[in-house]
């Protein structure tokens, strides 16, 4: 459930204080509304040849220093299958083969003093063999686990852990 009174707290045209109107918020000022949209995620569990599954560290806040799949936020512009690909090349250097959307899931993501809604989208993918992993970006440290092995409450979220225990049966 998405906590709305801590979602969206100061108007972004003349930093007056949002007030609550059901689904939404509004400003007294100006009268700018702030609806209470998902924005959308990407996530993927991706396997290497050996059937290993790979999971990164993350290296900023919120949850640094815990094991996610490789993810994050979709661009305006992009698809959910384009955003994951970006994303696992931004964090990872490498490159999925034979995509498979799973599901969506939505969750409430905080971010220092706010909560934003998103839905999740969780895909499946190979890696491709040969290829090296170069974490960058917002990853600190990688490792493949084997599929009977990934702890999945060492993952970072909630919207990912229901959709790995599925794939990982």
């Amino acid at each position: 459930m998405i906590k709305q009174q801590y979602t969206y707290k100061f108007c972004t045209n003349c930093k007056t204080e949002l007030v609550l109107k059901g689904h939404y918020k509004e400003c007294p000022s100006c009268q700018k509304q702030y609806f209470f949209n998902a924005k959308p995620t990407v996530g993927l569990v991706l396997f290497n040849s050996k059937d290993e599954v790979l999971l990164t560290k993350r290296a900023y806040e919120p949850f640094k220093d815990w094991w996610d799949v490789p993810g994050g936020f979709v661009e305006p512009g992009e698809t959910l299958e384009q955003a994951v690909q970006r994303e696992l090349k931004e964090e990872t250097g490498l490159s999925v083969t034979d995509l498979k959307y799973i599901c969506s899931t939505p969750e409430d993501y905080q971010f220092r003093d706010e909560i934003i809604p998103v839905v999740a989208a969780v895909f499946t993918g190979k890696a491709i063999d040969g290829e090296k992993v170069s974490v960058a970006d917002d990853v600190s440290d990688y490792k493949f686990v084997p599929k009977d092995e990934v702890d999945v409450e060492t993952i970072a979220f909630d919207s990912q852990r229901e959709p790995l225990r599925q794939i990982l049966k």
